[in-house]
């Protein structure tokens, strides 16, 4: 094997990697939503589904790799590879790519409808996915049939048929997936510009939901060598490097999908290094201490504190009103201030509620705050009816 130039090295080594690295980020993810959700959604069965896919991929690179892909077409022979068995392990490839990245932009769109509530927003969610959805199924059978009989896509020589337009059909694959890969991870980014938060938090989130931007860097990379695999005349040899990044391209939206929970992986593995920077935060919000009025996080914020993240918005029922939510602004310690709250908690329920509160300063060196001195709550239930016609 040696003795012949070859590129299957880079084919066995890049995806065995990746894959490794993708699984511990896959695993990561899952047990850090397990742990602080109770539960897996659609969007953890996406990466599931994704990450199994991607195994199987990378033991599809590797046996073409095996067979003599990645070498000269006249070598091939002479080291023992077979040109058809290597040909349709590569074609092989090109399905359980097309599936890998689908999965990974359902996990990323998944994910935004269990995070963002607002009703527009969703709706552009729910239709990009069925685009996705609908766009990669047709690609998907495309590629099978792309030579009748279907055998002749490994053996054109040999096998009597015919097949579509290969160059144009995966141009046309190539500026779908890079269209819809730039409107998916930029998809958020309206939303979060609105937000009520400082602008390093909006810019941190803004990062966050974007990562998957490097999948599109790759995307192009990926198109840059598709020239010459559309051009192929040694396909095995021509079509290597477009083959190695299609991997690259499904492992970094795997890898993007997962890392928006590492931050609570981190705290998972490592309590003692993140302690105290948790308990400092839950403590300003849990007792309301501090310079400015802060608004506390009420039932709404479970959403995006299973991802290591502070709630953004909050469900809305069909009036436009909270649902299960509940938040109490506290003013400037050593300050008497009259403020309001409203739970929202059941659809047509309102609970009205005034709180006095007079907090005073607490020294750093204190673990617990002091009972505030006077307060004051006068809960009102009000119950709208609606006429049902």
């Amino acid at each position: 094997m040696d003795a012949f130039p070859g590129q299957d090295k880079y084919l066995r080594a890049v995806p065995i990697a990746l894959t490794v690295i993708a699984t511990v980020l896959v695993a990561a993810r899952m047990f850090t939503v397990w742990r602080h959700r109770g539960f897996l959604g659609l969007e953890e069965a996406m990466v599931i589904c994704s990450n199994a896919v991607m195994i199987g991929f990378c033991i599809i690179l590797n046996l073409a790799a095996q067979y003599g892909f990645g070498h000269h077409t006249k070598d091939i022979p002479k080291m023992g590879g077979n040109v058809h068995t290597a040909l349709k392990y590569y074609f092989l490839s090109q399905l359980f790519y097309k599936v890998n990245i689908t999965f990974n932009k359902l996990a990323f769109l998944l994910l935004y409808l269990r995070v963002f509530s607002t009703p527009l927003f969703r709706k552009i969610c729910r239709a990009t996915l069925a685009v996705i959805v609908l766009g990669s199924f047709a690609f998907v059978i495309a590629t099978i049939f792309q030579c009748t009989p279907i055998r002749k896509s490994w053996n054109k020589a040999n096998v009597p048929g015919h097949c579509i337009n290969n160059s144009w059909f995966r141009w046309t694959w190539a500026a779908f997936n890079l269209l819809s890969d730039i409107f998916v991870f930029t998809l958020p980014l309206p939303v979060i510009g609105r937000l009520q938060m400082t602008l390093a938090k909006k810019l941190g989130l803004m990062i966050l939901f974007t990562l998957g931007l490097f999948v599109c860097i790759t995307t192009a990379i990926r198109m840059k060598a598709l020239v010459q695999s559309t051009h192929a005349v040694d396909q095995p040899w021509d079509s290597c490097t477009t083959n190695l990044w299609s991997f690259i391209e499904a492992a970094m939206g795997l890898i993007c999908a997962c890392l928006i929970s590492l931050r609570k992986a981190a705290s998972a593995c490592f309590p003692g290094l993140l302690s105290s920077v948790g308990k400092s935060k839950s403590s300003q919000y849990a007792y309301g201490y501090g310079s400015n009025a802060r608004r506390a996080p009420g039932v709404g914020s479970q959403r995006l504190s299973e991802y290591g993240l502070e709630n953004m918005e909050s469900t809305r029922n069909h009036d436009g009103k909270m649902l299960g939510q509940s938040f109490t602004t506290v003013g400037h310690h050593h300050e008497l201030r009259k403020t309001e709250s409203q739970d929202h908690i059941l659809r047509g329920i309102t609970v009205q509620r005034d709180v006095s509160v007079r907090s005073e300063q607490v020294s750093e060196e204190m673990p617990y705050p002091p009972p505030p001195r006077q307060s004051h709550e006068k809960d009102e239930v009000v119950v709208q009816a609606r006429q049902v016609s």
